[in-house]
C-alpha cells in the first residue's frame, strides 16, 4: 500500500469501499502479493494487510491467471527464507527435475512459529 496510495493525500486514494481504493486497483494489475513477517507478526494486526491477504487468497482465487502469494521472514540462523508460490529461480539451477527437491531444502528452514 505504500506505493499504491499517495501517503500525503490518503483521502483521495482510500474509498469507502476498499474494492474501489487505489490499493485494490494496484493489486488488480500486480502478479502477486508478498508478505514480510517480522518477529511480532504485526502483519496480521493491520487491517489493510489482512485485507490484502484476503483479496490474494479468496477474492482472486478464480482469476484466469494465477495470482501469486509469497511469505518471507528470518529463520533461526538469521537468514531470510521464503515460502513461495511455485519455484524460485535458484530452485531451477539444475533444471525442473531437481526443482522440487531444492525448493523443499530451501523452504524447510522457514520457522514453524514466528515471534
Amino acid at each position: 500500500c505504500a506505493y499504491a496510495n499517495n501517503q500525503w493525500a490518503l483521502a483521495g486514494d482510500v474509498a469507502a469501499d476498499p474494492a474501489e481504493s487505489s490499493f485494490r486497483k494496484a493489486m488488480e494489475v500486480a502478479e502477486g502479493t508478498l508478505t514480510v513477517l517480522d518477529g511480532a507478526v504485526v502483519t496480521y494486526q493491520r487491517i489493510w494487510c489482512v485485507y490484502e491477504i484476503f483479496v490474494t487468497l479468496i477474492a482472486f482465487a478464480d482469476r484466469p491467471s494465477k495470482y501469486l502469494y509469497d511469505m518471507y521472514t528470518i529463520n533461526a540462523d538469521g537468514e531470510g527464507v521464503g515460502l513461495i508460490d511455485g519455484w524460485a529461480p535458484v530452485d531451477l539451477k539444475f533444471g525442473e527435475a531437481r526443482a522440487n527437491d531444492l525448493k523443499y531444502d530451501r523452504e524447510r528452514t522457514f520457522p514453524k512459529a514466528v515471534g
